[in-house]
């Protein structure tokens, strides 16, 4: 009877004991719960953000003292200002993967420091691979270390109507006008409402593509800049929709000297100082065609474009240059390229002399000879083989397309991994870009540039 009563109890003190614990683990996990893991794969698609340091992880540095660069993600493409050029890409994520496409920009030129921060930006961007969101900041990790960015406002943000900070209807204009900020350019013309007169807009209104010929009413968001450039706006504004695009006359007519270089092309021979000329390199072409009020052509390793005006004094001016960014193995020909830009962007006046043209810039001249255009019917006035349409899609779907270049007039060139260039006319604006989204994975990498 003794040995049961005492095994009775063993009993009932061991099973207090596992009582206890499991309590006691209740109590425990009720108290400090598992910490959620930071959402480092949310959806960037709709987001806006502005750089605050970038360098090598552990030795990150802040912009230089009135700088701003910003990243907007939408639909697939990233935007923004590098603080002396606007820049575009196509980017993927998955999962906490992220990459950009080629990334193309604007070139226009300012101070050195900040020219040099601007290409060390997009030159980290360009192999970001991985990013992390938390507590209101993107980090981007790229080859030698991180970009972080401050979370800013964007349309998500709730800002619906005119009264909301940073929102407004904006009126532009059908035509690009003369104007003069840090050096001669082409500005918009707008206004806020329809009874106002026009201003001009020196800036670049982002996410936004102009076309000549087309009046818009836009709506906006202006975004504060911290810290703005000495020559430039404290506003950043960024396109919301566009709400009408109206055809309208064009009033301007073209300058009888332009008249003269309408429809030619050009290959660079040499360029630099008048009394210290650079031949082109070995192997390389530059090209320079004349499209009504624009240029554009190949560099070397990159196309370009650019407005063109002309007076009838004989003096010229190119504004607003543009060119894809793909980079180049032979360091050499990215200095010609990059030398020819710059001095392509100072060219002042020209003289035209049978098959030679020379652009005069304040020191020196870029010497053309005209582009020899094979009789074959199947080439074109770029050198380009001429298809059709169909046959161009086809192509395209292939996957073999790295490059694609439109013009205003329609025309379209496409460049093939083989160095192949193919030329085709859009039935109607924009087709060749349907045409790239509805190839998909094919077409993912392709450097789109338009005029």
């Amino acid at each position: 009877m003794k040995l049961q009563t005492r095994l009775a109890k063993i009993l009932l003190v061991t099973s207090l004991f596992m009582l206890a614990l499991v309590a006691c683990g209740a109590t425990d996990s009720a108290v400090s719960p598992t910490e959620p893991a930071i959402e480092s794969s949310a959806s960037l698609n709709g987001t806006s953000w502005v750089l605050q340091e970038f360098g090598p992880e552990g030795d990150l540095k802040p912009l230089l003292p009135d700088t701003s660069v910003s990243l907007m993600f939408a639909d697939g493409r990233i935007s923004g200002t590098a603080t002396c050029n606007t820049y575009f890409a196509d980017f993927t994520q998955s999962g906490d993967a992220l990459n950009f496409g080629p990334i193309g920009s604007t070139r226009m030129a300012c101070l050195e420091p900040i020219m040099q921060q601007e290409n060390d930006v997009l030159a980290a961007m360009a192999t970001a691979k991985q990013y992390v969101v938390a507590e209101g900041l993107l980090t981007l990790t790229y080859n030698n270390g991180l970009l972080v960015f401050a979370s800013a406002p964007t349309e998500e943000s709730g800002v619906t109507d005119d009264t909301a900070a940073g929102s407004k209807t904006l009126f532009v204009g059908p035509e690009l006008v003369d104007c003069v900020g840090v050096a001669p350019q082409k500005c918009l013309q707008v206004r806020e409402s329809e009874s106002e007169d026009w201003t001009l807009f020196y800036g670049q209104i982002i996410g936004f593509e102009f076309e000549p010929g087309y009046a818009y009413e836009l709506r906006v968001s202006e975004t504060e800049i911290e810290n703005p450039p000495a020559d430039g706006s404290s506003i950043e504004v960024t396109l919301v929709e566009i709400v009408s695009q109206t055809a309208v006359s064009a009033t301007a007519t073209p300058h009888q000297q332009g008249a003269q270089l309408e429809g030619s092309s050009w290959i660079l021979e040499s360029f630099g100082p008048n009394d210290n000329q650079t031949a082109v390199l070995p192997d390389t072409e530059l090209t320079l065609n004349f499209d009504g009020a624009q240029i554009n052509g190949h560099a070397g390793c990159n196309s370009y474009f650019a407005d063109a005006t002309f007076n009838d004094d004989g003096s010229l001016a190119f504004s607003m240059m543009g060119s894809t960014l793909m980079a180049c193995l032979d360091e050499d020909v990215m200095q010609q390229e990059s030398d020819f830009l710059a001095a392509l962007a100072q060219a002042k006046s020209y003289t035209l002399a049978g098959d030679r043209l020379t652009l005069h810039t304040e020191d020196g001249s870029l010497e053309f000879v005209a582009a020899t255009r094979q009789e074959s019917s199947n080439e074109s006035a770029e050198g380009a083989e001429v298809v059709d349409w169909e046959t161009a899609v086809s192509i395209l779907n292939s996957g073999d397309v790295v490059e694609i270049f439109q013009t205003h007039s329609l025309d379209v060139t496409l460049t093939l991994a083989n160095g192949r260039r193919l030329q085709t006319v859009e039935p109607a604006i924009d087709d060749i870009f349907t045409a790239v989204q509805e190839c998909g994975d094919p077409c993912g990498n392709i450097v789109l540039a338009t005029e």
